[in-house]
């Protein structure tokens, strides 16, 4: 599984902002990435470019994240370079939407409920294992990986 940043700033003013601080929580902690995700888009109609700091220092404080790295870490915007890579690699792939998923090169656009998602990887998992040439141990299940 890859996580890219394709933050909307048409649609929030805050959004490379709140990439950027993503990052940063993913230096500090890859493991803490997922509650910042989960925050994030919990938290995204009360935040605003005028309360973003305030607010990461509120999740970081309940999190167990270094709240004055994190800061220095996005007024700073040392991931900057990261998130654009990546925003780089979504216009390239053509992204427009969010979330896209590709299972083995099929786009997939918008939310997709669990229940679905999982039967899409089922589904691919058992066809590839039917495949002599599936490549690279196609079908079993490994850990996770967040793009850095």
């Amino acid at each position: 599984v890859y996580f890219i940043d394709n933050p909307l700033d048409a649609i929030h003013d805050w959004a490379h902002a709140a990439a950027d601080a993503g990052r940063c929580v993913y230096k500090q902690s890859p493991q803490k990435f997922w509650d910042y995700f989960d925050w994030v888009y919990d938290e995204q109609q009360n935040i605003g470019m005028d309360n973003l700091s305030s607010k990461l220092q509120l999740f970081a404080s309940t999190k167990g994240v270094d709240g004055v790295a994190l800061g220095r870490c996005v007024e700073t915007k040392s991931s900057d370079a990261d998130v654009e890579r990546e925003m780089a690699m979504g216009k390239s792939l053509q992204i427009t939407a969010t979330p896209t998923l590709f299972i083995n090169g099929r786009r997939l656009e918008g939310e997709l409920p669990w229940p679905t998602l999982d039967t899409l990887i089922k589904l691919e998992l058992e066809h590839q294992a039917k495949e002599a040439d599936a490549g690279e141990k196609c079908c079993e299940a490994g850990p996770q990986k967040v793009i850095k």
